[in-house]
């Protein structure tokens, strides 16, 4: 499962994608602060990996205080 991702103005059209919670492409210099990502509910399974970059592209990515987590659905949440 994934969803459709808009590349314009590079390619034309929707491409199909792994839902990723963050993707990243072309990127110089970027800092994230106090991510609490959580995959949640019925549809947690579609999703692929919390962060999707092209590593040729992305230079200079700070992460502080990056959390990701799975809730079960059945109220517990698991690391």
């Amino acid at each position: 499962m994934g969803g459709l991702v808009d590349y314009r103005p590079g390619c034309q059209g929707l491409v199909n994608h792994s839902s990723a919670g963050i993707i990243m492409e072309h990127i110089e210099g970027l800092e994230v602060k106090n991510v609490n990502m959580k995959w949640h509910g019925d549809q947690s399974s579609s999703w692929s990996n919390p962060l999707d970059f092209r590593p040729w592209t992305v230079n200079d990515i700070s992460l502080l205080n990056f959390h990701s987590d799975f809730d079960n659905s059945d109220g517990n949440v698991a690391s």
